[in-house]
């Protein structure tokens, strides 16, 4: 890395969102410090089928929430959902600031199934409190997937991160 493009302590340079299949495929080596938040299901484990992600990114965190509001219903029978709580927003806001506290991270990279809500969502309110733009690359391929941020997984994060 070039003395001009070097990342300081506690500074996040770029941030994208994306699909798991579009994830699987980024190698390690477009950043020498690639920070990859997976989201999974929280429904039930192989619910949707995620590729592995390419070996040798310098961090990855998971965490696990289904794609709805606190006013989804379940059908009976199914299993319940798994509301994205204040605890998973405070777990993805920790984890990201013990890494920043001794490192600089070149590639914050968030993705979920479709990278069409869950993972927008999360992406934009990490890009806003760390002042970065979401690259203009990251929207799905996939032409059945429109990028909807989801409302309570944003409103969710925002308010636990403006709580410092």
């Amino acid at each position: 890395m070039t003395p001009d493009k070097q990342v300081n302590v506690g500074q996040v340079r770029s941030v994208m969102f994306m699909s798991a299949e579009d994830a699987s495929e980024v190698p390690p080596d477009v950043s020498a410090r690639t920070y990859v938040i997976r989201i999974l299901d929280g429904q039930a484990a192989g619910h949707h089928v995620y590729p592995p992600l390419r070996e040798g990114h310098a961090w990855v965190r998971a965490y696990a929430f289904d794609d709805i509001g606190p006013d989804a219903a379940g059908d009976a029978g199914a299993l319940p959902p798994h509301l994205f709580t204040e605890a998973i927003a405070q777990a993805i806001l920790r984890d990201l600031d013990a890494v920043l506290a001794r490192d600089g991270i070149d590639l914050l990279l968030v993705h979920c199934f479709a990278g069409a809500s869950r993972s927008p969502a999360v992406a934009e309110v990490l890009a806003r409190l760390h002042g970065v733009a979401i690259a203009g690359t990251c929207y799905p391929r996939d032409p059945r997937f429109k990028v909807t941020p989801n409302k309570h997984v944003y409103d969710t994060m925002l308010r636990v991160a403006s709580r410092g």
